[in-house]
């Protein structure tokens, strides 16, 4: 024990602090247990002078908690956890329990009190010295913080009992007995218990509110509340933190209601808000205007106006200036075209089929409304971070049908959604997925002077029909198949099917190329465009054309008047034909061109869609 810790003296009667119980209600009750008559006295043992004792808490160092304890005769940390220690990071703000509260909230010269509640308990609780709760959470009348017989203010100097008056010396009484209105008597029990200075009983509190909320200090979720209160009441344009002037109910009335909007954030706060903006149009107004109030540049709360902008950013976007579109979870029609890069038309595609979930009108034009932002992600993802199939094909310099082998092996991501389906559109190929499948193949692959044959020329000549992209490039990247990579890459594609050169492809690769993966996450094509239609049959795309113009090949139009070849006629075609690169092969010839001369010499003529099969077959068995 120090020198000074000898001199202190403990008072006769031990004061022990109920949970709940504050500190100024502390040090009266102790008072008035050793009948000291001033809590002054107290306050002078330690040599502490203050005009006021109830900025004693604000004043009293960490270090003279151990002298105060010993002098009530409670525990260090009892004094500790009351003390209202100033933050320098937070100007104005004092440490308050666990939790943080402005200075200005407390009551510190005053002392309230619950008439009824004091016949039946010796202490306080540290909330009713809190400007934000005005009444008794027992009785839900008024506190009261002045005599009713010489109208003197109590405060915390004199102690002659919980609830007497320092100058008449008798207990208080009740003048006002306006009680608080029953539906919001279960949020201003709340908005007590977040108060408490007990770590228990705020912790529970706190557990009823969305993490962002819960993870609130005092201060700022009073801010917060009484913002979003006064946008939720009528009438509570001129009530502020600590107007003393206004009444108390309306305050009140307008943390509760702040409280209730907070407690399922962001959707507690937007049902409220619907119902106010239905109420008339005066109602609307003044809720539009007090909401932007708080998100404005000159607000003067900075971490209020950082909050409303953070978590409502439909207020500074005039295209979300709804209530449901407040959240950001929303967007509008417009926004949505932006987004996603749709047309109008085929936005209108999506909502008639009901892809677009809840689509809510926002003003008389038909065209303007919200839809989900969630799903508008979705669908905006599809759209910006995935190109068609077809266009995929392009990029890789594969054909189309190469594409869906490799997305049915894993190596590309192919992604399919109700939205294509509707939109009369292929799936889509996620643009990371082609640069990840370029990127191993390049690393697969050797890099050495073109001494093979490019892919598609060796699948031309050895597969009937679609070839086997796919399980061919699945074994160069799993390292089953030894290939070169010729470079450079052309500046418009890929192109694969040619850059990649193998000299031969082991047995068990040689499957049948008509087999088709059956148990894929998204369509398979069963049509051509004319380059795979081309490709599949081995000929270039003009003799395709000759074939459409005399009729051997059946075709519909596609987009832009285009050529489209249903698969099964495509093979159809492809077992009754043979390519020019399977007659060399067949032949045995050095080129294409001696083996022409042979089928000429031995009197098969060649097609726009090839060389008949049957008779060139015939012709070389013949031959031989």
């Amino acid at each position: 024990m120090s020198e000074a810790d000898e001199t202190i003296q403990s008072l006769l009667r031990a004061t022990v602090p109920n949970n709940e119980e504050g500190f100024h209600a502390l040090l009266a009750r102790a008072t008035y247990r050793n009948r000291l008559g001033h809590t002054k006295v107290i306050l002078a043992e330690m040599e502490l002078k203050l005009q006021f004792s109830g900025h004693a808490s604000k004043h009293i160092q960490a270090h003279d908690a151990a002298d105060l304890a010993l002098i009530l005769g409670c525990a260090e940390e009892d004094v500790l956890h009351r003390l209202n220690e100033p933050l320098p990071a937070r100007v104005g703000s004092v440490r308050y329990g666990t939790t943080v509260v402005r200075w200005s909230d407390v009551s510190s010269r005053i002392r309230r009190v619950c008439p009824e509640l004091a016949s039946e308990q010796e202490w306080l609780p540290a909330q009713w010295a809190l400007d934000h709760l005005p009444y008794c959470i027992h009785c839900f009348l008024p506190l009261v913080d002045t005599c009713h017989q010489c109208g003197e203010r109590l405060g915390w100097n004199g102690a002659r009992g919980i609830a007497a008056c320092p100058t008449c010396r008798v207990d208080v009484r009740r003048t006002v007995e306006e009680s608080l209105p029953t539906n919001l008597r279960d949020a201003y029990v709340s908005l007590f218990e977040l108060s408490s200075i007990d770590p228990a009983m705020r912790s529970a509190a706190t557990r009823r509110f969305p993490n962002l909320i819960a993870s609130m200090e005092l201060d700022q979720f009073l801010d917060v509340a009484l913002a979003l209160g006064k946008a939720l009441t009528a009438g509570s344009e001129h009530v502020r933190r600590h107007a003393l002037g206004s009444s108390s109910l309306k305050r009140t009335e307008t943390y509760c209601h702040g409280l209730m909007a907070l407690t399922s954030w962001p959707d507690s706060f937007l049902e409220s808000a619907e119902q106010v903006v239905r109420q008339s149009k005066a109602a609307e107004k003044r809720f539009w205007t007090t909401m932007r109030g708080m998100a404005a540049a000159s607000c003067e709360d900075r971490r209020l106006a950082e909050f409303i902008r953070a978590e409502l950013p439909g207020l500074t976007d005039d295209r979300r200036s709804t209530v449901v579109g407040l959240s950001g979870r929303y967007v509008g029609a417009r926004e949505f075209q932006e987004l996603s890069g749709l047309q109008l038309k085929e936005v209108r595609v999506l909502e008639r089929e009901g892809l677009l979930g809840e689509v809510i009108p926002t003003g008389d034009i038909r065209k303007s409304f919200q839809i989900n932002k969630g799903i508008a992600d979705e669908i905006t993802k599809l759209m910006r971070e995935a190109i068609p199939i077809g266009a995929a094909a392009n990029r890789l310099g594969l054909p189309t049908y190469a594409i869906e082998q490799l997305g049915a092996d894993g190596w590309l991501t192919i992604w399919d959604h109700a939205a294509l389906v509707a939109l009369g559109q292929t799936p889509r190929v996620e643009l990371r997925s082609i640069l990840e499948l370029v990127r191993l193949l390049d690393e697969a692959c050797d890099r050495v002077e073109s001494v093979d044959r490019p892919l598609r020329m060796f699948l031309a000549s050895a597969y009937i029909g679609e070839k086997p992209y796919g399980p061919i490039i699945s074994a160069i990247l799993s390292g089953k198949l030894a290939a070169n990579l010729v470079h450079p890459e052309p500046s418009y594609s890929f192109a694969l099917g040619s850059r990649i050169e193998i000299s031969d492809v082991p047995v068990d690769l040689r499957h049948s190329a008509d087999e088709r993966a059956s148990n894929t996450a998204f369509r398979l094509g069963d049509s051509y465009v004319q380059r795979d239609a081309a490709e599949v049959l081995g000929i270039v795309e003009k003799h395709v054309s000759m074939a459409v113009e005399s009729g051997a090949i059946g075709f519909e139009r596609g987009p832009k008047n285009s050529y489209l070849f249903a698969r099964t006629e495509v093979l159809r075609v492809a077992s009754e034909y043979m390519s020019s690169a399977e007659l060399e092969r067949r032949t045995g010839a050095t080129s294409r061109a001696r083996a022409a001369e042979k089928m000429r010499a031995l009197g098969v003529s060649r097609t726009p869609l090839g060389w008949p099969r049957e008779a060139t077959m015939h012709a070389l068995a013949e031959d031989t």
